[in-house]
This record gives structure tokens, sequence and C-alpha cells, in this order.
């Protein structure tokens, strides 16, 4: 009986046993999640608004991750328009471009010393004056100036109030910017396209482009005939700011040239031919129907796919026209000549005839305009014309193998 219930016990403690290695094994194959408080993550990353201005100018706002109190700026910066956004900064350093070689002047209590800079160490600065290095106590400097005075900064030394902050927000104005509308219009179809120079790499910026030139800046820059390369477009919003219109483009990366598309859309076009004593012009009429202006740019104009001719685009506002010249006409001929004369010690009449002549197979619609001097005296028009002034315009349609003619007279009075 005993034999018997030592041997159910050892079995049951062997169960156990087995039982205990096996709950190990499990437990060191598993891995036991623990419910931890989630520490505040602050997003560094670098932000960066631009915008460029049709005058060249790029103002630049930018996030910038400090490693040291050095800031690194690019070229050809103007000093003046320098902001730091950080309450703790008291007080900043503009390090010229290639410091260790400028030439200094430094009037101290002992006397006045001129030579290159080579650097600062211990309260002291060293310079090299007559082919000897001469070490200059700071404390006993009155004033010092760089000889010649540097134009540009490429650094920033910062001093700050307690500990270093880990970022900065700094903006600042840059020269040497470009961007160009390029148009491509067909029929009532327009599509923009901005060809973009940047003379600061950006990355993953919200770039703006301001049609409208700052207060005291240059005239506006014609925009650039050659094209880049066209890029897919881009999320875009436009609106009008302060005196400016500005189109928004999100997410732009850019280190070299840039083309990306602006916006596409139907306006309405009309096409005529136009004559003014010179060669017969075909020109197209815009009445832009978009929300947003036309700014001024380059445009190529096609027709069934072929391409016409590159003029320029005025600025044309929303609800307004413009008038483009795209092409001339080989077939519309035009004649003018003086039909008759009446010179008097009273005064001189003329009269001058114009011929019109479409000898091609499809309806065309013509212009018809004369401007004549300020002395002159308009006496009559036939047909009946638009005056305006002394300016006489008539508009007509000619139909295939059609002649029109336009006849003025005018009288100027001699000066007694």
């Amino acid at each position: 009986m005993r034999e018997k219930a030592l041997i159910s016990f050892l079995v049951a403690a062997a169960v156990a046993l087995l039982c205990f290695l096996g709950l190990l094994f499990y437990l060191s194959n598993v891995e036991i999640e623990t419910t931890m408080p989630e520490e505040e993550v602050i997003d560094m990353k670098p932000l960066t608004e631009a915008v460029i201005y049709e005058d060249g100018r790029m103002w630049i706002r930018e996030n910038r991750i400090l490693e040291d109190n050095a800031v690194d700026l690019p070229e050809g910066i103007e000093p003046g328009s320098l902001r730091i956004e950080y309450p703790e900064i008291s007080g900043i350093r503009m390090i010229p471009p290639e410091e260790k070689d400028l030439m200094y002047t430094i009037e101290t209590e002992d006397g006045t010393y001129n030579g290159k800079y080579l650097g600062e160490s211990g309260g002291f600065i060293a310079i090299e004056e007559d082919g000897k290095t001469v070490a200059i106590n700071k404390d006993k400097v009155k004033s010092y100036s760089y000889t010649p005075q540097p134009e540009n900064i490429n650094a920033l030394e910062l001093f700050y109030n307690g500990s270093m902050p880990t970022n900065i927000t700094l903006s600042y104005i840059v020269d040497g910017a470009e961007f160009g509308i390029r148009y491509t219009m067909e029929g009532e179809q327009i599509e923009a396209m901005a060809d973009i120079k940047s003379p600061v790499s950006l990355k993953n910026a919200k770039l703006t482009l301001r049609t409208g030139t700052p207060f005291g800046g240059a005239l506006y820059k014609e925009a650039s005939r050659s094209a880049a390369i066209p890029m897919a477009p881009m999320p875009l919003s436009a609106a009008r700011e302060f005196e400016f219109y500005s189109f928004v483009i999100e997410n732009v990366t850019m280190d070299s040239p840039l083309s990306l598309e602006l916006f596409d859309g139907t306006i309405k076009a009309e096409s005529y031919y136009y004559w003014s004593d010179s060669a017969v012009e075909r020109r197209v009429r815009i009445n832009n129907t978009l929300k947003n202006p036309l700014p001024s740019g380059v445009i190529y104009y096609y027709d069934n796919s072929t391409w016409v001719g590159t003029t320029h685009m005025p600025y044309t506002a929303e609800g307004e026209e413009s008038t483009i010249a795209v092409g001339y006409s080989q077939d519309i001929k035009v004649e003018k000549n003086l039909t008759d004369m009446q010179i008097d010690k009273e005064k001189k009449i003329y009269e001058y005839t114009i011929s019109v002549k479409n000898p091609g197979s499809s309806v065309s619609n013509i212009t018809i305009e004369q401007t004549l001097s300020k002395d002159a005296t308009i006496v009559s028009t036939n047909p009946k014309a638009e005056v305006m002034g002394n300016r006489i315009k008539w508009e007509t349609m000619l139909k295939p193998k059609e002649t029109k003619t336009f006849v003025y007279k005018y009288r100027i009075i001699p000066l007694p």
C-alpha cells in the first residue's frame, strides 16, 4: 500500500516538474507587452518657405537645426534683410567670406595696427603685420574695421542667453532668382508653365511665385525663352495678396532650373488680321475668363498643332482683354494710294484710298487702322469709320476672293 502511494506521489511530482519546465520554456519565447508612457515627439524637420518676385529677389524663411553656434548662409544675401525668430538670441556677428584673408585695422590703447587677420584665442586677436605675428589684447581694443569692407556674408555667429537652442527660424532676401511664365496656346486652350531658377537649393519647400514687383525693386525681367525640363504638375493654389498675385506650389525640391505647370484652361480667343501702314499681322484678341490673371510671359501659339509664332503675353487681369500678334499674312493684300490732293494758302486737303483683297478660300476678319498727325483734322471717311481723336479704324469681314475699299479725307491748316 505504501509502495503504491509512493509511486503515485513520484508520478505526480514528475508531471508537475514537466509542466513547470514547459511553462518556463514558453515564457522564454514570448514577448511580454508592457505599457510605457509615450514621450512627446517634437517634429524637428526643416521647414522652408520661399517667395520669388519678378524683379529677381527671393525671400526665404527656414527652420535650422543647430549643432553649434555657427549658422551657414548662402552667398549674396542682403544683410539688412536678415531676421532671426528666437527670443533667447542676444546678438549675432556676421562672418564675411574668407575672413582669415581680410585686412584688419585695429585701434587700441597702445596704438593702431594693420594686418591680415589670423584668428582669436585666449582673449587675443592675432594679425600678421609686416611679416610678423602680433597678438593684440582684446580688452585694449577701441575699434576695428575690415579693409576692404566686405559686401557679403556667408555665416553667422550666434550669442544667446542661457543654453544653446536646438533650432532657430531665420529669414533673409537673396538676389539672383528668376521665374518666367511660358504659355502654350492653341485655339482657346491655354497652358502656363513656370521656368524657375533659384540661387538656393530647396527641399520640400513651399514655393510662391508672385506676379508683382516690390517697392524699390528693379523692372520686370522678360520671361526666359529657354524652356527647362517639363515636370509633372504639383499641388498649386493661387490667391491675391496685397498688390501681388501669388501662385503657391507645395513640396518643391530643386537644385537646378526647374519647370512646373501653373494652370491650364479655356479662354475666349478671336483671331483676326490687322494692318496699319506695314505688313498685315495675324493677331489674337484674348478675353481672360479664368479665375486668375495671366501673368506677363512668353507665349507659343499653335494652329492645328502647328507652331505659328512666339510673342509676348502682356499681364491680363481676370475679365480683361489683351491682344497679341502671332504672325504675318501672306495672303491678305493691302494697298494705299493718294487719290486726291487740294492745296491752297489756307489749307491742304488729302484723300487716301485703301484697297484690301482676300485671295484666300476662307472668310477673314481684318482691322484697318490709320493714325494721323496732331495737326490733321478728319473731314470724312467712307464707309463710316470709328474715329478716336486722330485715329481712324475700320473692322470688316472679307469673303473669299472679295476686295473692299476704304477712303478717308483730312485737312491740315498751315501755321501762320
